[in-house]
């Protein structure tokens, strides 16, 4: 029995995915469940790495994406996931690596600087 799905995988705009920097093959690399949620409209579990262009300059992020509908046509919406950006150096304190690990996982180094 097939389970009936919002859009079908002929709807999938595979041209504006590859155009974001997504293979055509990313589909056959999710699991049935993934791939029926994808059709359905939510958003990727899988982060995929898309080309995002900002000021002039181009620049490979990762990002969840989904399916919607727009009109007549579907459209693929790119939601881009923001990582923490710790620096290496911070108001004359240089972070090690453990440092940055602790930050990262626990937001927070267990020390005062």
């Amino acid at each position: 029995m097939e389970q009936n799905t919002r859009y079908k995988l002929e709807d999938v705009p595979l041209n504006q995915l590859e155009k974001a920097g997504v293979k055509r093959d990313f589909m056959e690399k999710m699991d049935q469940r993934e791939l029926t949620d994808f059709l359905n409209g939510f958003r990727s579990q899988k982060l995929y790495t898309v080309n995002a262009k900002i000021n002039d300059e181009t620049y490979r992020l990762p990002a969840k994406i989904r399916l919607h509908r727009e009109g007549d046509e579907v459209k693929v919406r790119i939601h881009p996931i923001q990582r923490m950006y710790i620096p290496d150096q911070f108001m004359g304190h240089t972070f090690t690596n453990e440092e940055k690990t602790a930050l990262i996982n626990d937001r927070n180094m267990g020390k005062v600087i």
